[in-house]
């Protein structure tokens, strides 16, 4: 894991114009955080959390590539754990409940777990509707430990263009959201304490995204982007890597 996180971390350096980074802060040594975020690209995501965040990460990734025996190996070594879906079979969906233990043994152990609340990649600027996983794997957490000084971060990462050389992302942590707060009306009311604990998290995560909820206006909006990006093509190129939200803000 550490090896991979210098050898990507620079090829990211590379890959991209500028990494803008901020809420690091808000990233806690003493205290295990599931970390919410949206998922505009296939696999660019993970590796950016992996190499600038603070604190070493798990992550929740499709069951289907464990199925590759020479690939099985590396996976298990970069903390990843299986997550199957509906169209992976009924026979395999029961395997989540192995998936649902692992991940409450890595808050329990005060460690980090990555989850893609939206479920799916689609690359759009627009945060869609979070899956109740996070609210399931962390309440569980709680059941197992009451006093668990667990956190959800929310976080939102956002790419100029998603796949693009030389190119901007921009990622933001917002504050973290105390689950144990939810706690206590999780166990008289399991789904109203859900979907208020999701309901929080996405207005929580919002104002870290680019969000458009009209998507027809999105050639509009990348229209009007390029030209503000063309006034910072004379920018010196480095450093490529930038604690600072003031790009997303603009």
């Amino acid at each position: 894991y550490n090896f991979l996180k210098i050898l990507v971390g620079f090829a990211l350096k590379i890959f991209f114009r500028r990494i803008y980074i901020s809420g690091l802060e808000n990233i806690k040594t003493d205290r295990p955080q599931l970390i919410a975020s949206n998922h505009p690209s296939g696999f660019l995501e993970p590796l950016i959390m992996a190499c600038f965040f603070p604190k070493s990460l798990h992550f929740l990734v499709r069951g289907d590539v464990f199925d590759k025996k020479w690939l099985r190996p590396l996976l298990i070594n970069t903390n990843q754990i299986p997550i199957f879906r509906y169209k992976d079979g009924f026979s395999r969906l029961r395997e989540n409940t192995q998936t649902m233990d692992e991940s409450s043994r890595v808050l329990l152990d005060n460690q980090n777990l990555l989850i893609f609340v939206e479920g799916s990649t689609q690359s759009i600027k627009k945060l869609r509707p979070l899956q109740k996983g996070i609210a399931r794997i962390g309440f569980q957490a709680l059941d197992k430990n009451p006093d668990l000084n667990l956190e959800i971060l929310p976080v939102g990462i956002n790419f100029t263009f998603t796949s693009l050389f030389n190119d901007e992302v921009m990622l933001k942590v917002g504050k973290p959201i105390a689950v144990k707060d939810y706690y206590q009306e999780y166990i008289t009311d399991k789904n109203h304490a859900t979907e208020r604990l999701l309901q929080d998290t996405y207005l929580q995560m919002l104002p870290n995204v680019v969000h458009l909820e009209d998507q027809t206006r999105l050639p509009t909006f990348e229209e009007m982007v390029l030209l503000t990006r063309k006034e910072t093509l004379m920018v010196s190129p480095f450093p490529v890597y930038v604690e600072d939200a003031e790009r997303l803000n603009k």
